[in-house]
């Protein structure tokens, strides 16, 4: 995620996470937080993610709050659909509000299963408090 700032200066905020999968299908994510890319703050733990899709149980333990409290969530997943990116076509956004790129990473095999990978970006303009336009990006992966 970055931002243009009305000196002329960018800031780029970035995070790294860990995320693998078993044979099963249970899915591991570590999440963590944004912090300004070559700067001196590291990044800190924010949450884990574990899923299970047998069981259609979502784990979710909380890292900053010093209690690692764990939040058990349901879902009933469509085991038919296809899951298509939805978000807004390569290109400006509406009112000059911005733009969109999207980039296909091509197909692969993990597991015997095919997996089609698609980068995405929307990049946003907004006002800071004194009206200067700014540009914010999302972090790789969100």
């Amino acid at each position: 995620m970055g931002s243009h700032l009305s000196t002329g200066g960018t800031i780029t905020l970035v995070n790294q996470r860990r995320i693998a999968r078993d044979s099963s299908g249970s899915v591991y994510e570590e999440r963590w937080l944004l912090v300004p890319k070559n700067g001196t703050r590291e990044s800190q733990l924010s949450a884990i993610q574990n899923s299970d899709p047998n069981r259609h149980v979502l784990f979710t333990c909380m890292m900053l709050d010093g209690q690692h409290v764990c939040h058990e969530t349901f879902y009933a997943p469509s085991t038919s659909t296809a899951v298509k990116f939805e978000g807004p076509p390569t290109g400006p956004l509406p009112n000059n509000a911005g733009d969109a790129m999207h980039e296909g990473l091509g197909k692969q095999q993990i597991a015997g299963m095919e997996t089609v990978g698609t980068r995405g970006c929307v990049r946003k303009r907004q006002r800071n408090h004194r009206g200067a336009r700014i540009l914010v990006l999302p972090a790789a992966g969100d």
